[in-house]
């Protein structure tokens, strides 16, 4: 008996790309203490060298009662709540009067970006998971020069 020909995935060897539905910003649930956090020598250490990207997996738990919809403004009413606890990450990074780098906590907001795929992430895993090449389509480049720094979010969550 000969032996099997493997099976080729219909997925193409690079990940699909990623399609941008809706970006928006989460604010506090309530409004929360607006004052200065000052930032120590290793955090600011962490401005030039930019965002600590971070990619998780979870597995849907969507039900046929529960769209897909549903879920994401969940995700965003639970995440509006979190903020009233974790503050300093809705505000926005900012120098004070001594010119020392410092969190604005404004309640400014979160940034939430709902994304779409072509694929279901179980077919791309298939194919053996390209990470470098998945990891660059999931996280979107991130532009701190100028005025940029002290005007983006200090967190960006993206939901698929």
């Amino acid at each position: 008996m000969a032996p099997s020909e493997p099976k080729m995935s219909s997925s193409p060897p690079h990940p699909p790309p990623i399609v941008i539905e809706k970006s928006t910003t989460i604010i506090p649930a309530s409004p929360s203490a607006t004052r200065d956090l000052f930032l120590s020598s290793l955090d600011i250490h962490w401005r030039e060298v930019h965002y600590n990207k971070r990619i998780l997996f979870y597995p849907s738990n969507i039900t046929t009662t529960t769209s897909c919809h549903d879920a994401t403004e969940t995700l965003k009413t639970s995440l509006s709540t979190v903020l009233v606890h974790y503050y300093p990450w809705a505000g926005r990074l900012a120098l004070d009067s001594q010119g020392r780098l410092i969190i604005d906590c404004n309640n400014a907001g979160v940034e939430f970006v709902e994304a779409s795929l072509e694929f279901r992430m179980s077919e791309i895993s298939q194919e053996g998971f390209p990470m470098m090449p998945l990891y660059e389509s999931l996280s979107r480049p991130v532009d701190h020069t100028g005025d940029r720094l002290y005007t983006s979010p200090l967190l960006s969550i993206q939901v698929h």
